[in-house]
């Protein structure tokens, strides 16, 4: 029985010594490599939710210095097949407001892709269903060892990873804490042309399990503080594509405002004054933190106005 003890003390020194330094080296990598780590490390008190346009079009620390918004505010969004309105990014939602938030600013971001079912997809075998981020227990701790563990956002072990160190660099992003994935200024865009875009090769139809879960988003939210509906601006050609799949899209979308008193921002048809680094509907950095003062303005002038304690003048 004593050699017994020995051997699974030894296995345990053995596992230590090589897990632990293990541990610390993906988690050096995750945080390094990793934009959806953040999303997994603490809770807001002010939240944008959407798609990869909102994840690299809105940033939060300009939010927060345009509106004096007080407490964390985190960029929730991460893409169009990971983050469409539906039962698992609502859970999700739900976990990530802070306890006790109670005038918080939650900007819901909406395009007809959003809201919308790929052909042949259902409610019980959802696109975003095998997406790791929603099967964390745990979503606000930092440092999140379930997250490193099951190293979520990798296909690969972490010894591969460091065999192929250009496979996460993304030389041309800046990560921010807040969730925020920032683009650097490109000389010129991807040279593509519309319909070689994901987006338009997928054959997108109305979903009313979407529709709905954007009703219970909104409404849930509107518990913690004020909601507003936005759409990002994108390129001519990517609009006269959305019009075509969901030509109603902005009639619901007035009408779903209406129903839950909240203001609707429709930016879509501005996408001349911003440069997109895909050529049609991702922002790139200087856009994206012209946008995002622009919303804010625009957030100032509406009714939501008084609802937040603004910063002085000049800041």
């Amino acid at each position: 029985m004593r050699d017994v003890s020995r051997l699974l003390l030894k296995l345990a020194a053995l596992l230590l010594l090589i897990g632990l330094p293990y541990l610390f080296v993906l988690y050096q990598w995750i945080k390094k490599y990793d934009y959806d780590y953040c999303k997994a490390t603490y809770a807001a008190n002010s939240l944008i939710v959407g798609d990869s346009r909102t994840r690299r079009g809105i940033a939060p620390e300009i939010m927060r210095e345009e509106l004096g918004l007080e407490g964390k505010v985190l960029n929730l969004a991460f893409n169009g097949v990971s983050s469409p309105y539906g039962e698992h990014y609502y859970r999700l939602i739900k976990k990530k407001i802070a306890r006790g938030t109670q005038n918080g600013l939650f900007i819901v971001a909406v395009n007809p892709a959003s809201i919308m079912d790929y052909m042949g997809e259902s409610p019980s075998h959802p696109r975003e269903g095998d997406f790791r981020f929603y099967k964390l227990l745990f979503v606000n701790l930092d440092p999140n060892i379930e997250y490193i563990i099951r190293n979520v956002s990798a296909d690969r072990s972490l010894a591969t990873e460091l065999l192929n160190r250009e496979r996460r660099k993304r030389n041309n992003d800046i990560f921010h804490p807040d969730g925020w994935v920032e683009r650097k200024p490109m000389e010129r865009p991807f040279e593509k042309k519309i319909d070689e875009l994901k987006a338009t090769q997928r054959r997108p139809v109305r979903s009313l399990y979407r529709e709905e879960y954007l009703d219970k988003t909104v409404a849930h939210l509107q518990q913690f503080g004020e909601v507003v509906l936005v759409r990002l601006p994108i390129a001519e050609e990517m609009l006269a594509e959305e019009n075509k799949v969901f030509p109603e899209f902005n009639s619901f979308t007035a009408a779903l405002a209406e129903k839950h008193a909240v203001p609707y921002f429709d930016f879509s048809k501005d996408g001349a004054e911003y440069k997109f680094y895909d050529s049609f509907h991702h922002l790139d950095g200087p856009s994206a933190r012209a946008f995002s003062v622009k919303l804010a303005e625009r957030i100032k002038e509406s009714e939501l106005g008084s609802s937040f304690s603004w910063l002085p003048e000049g800041k």
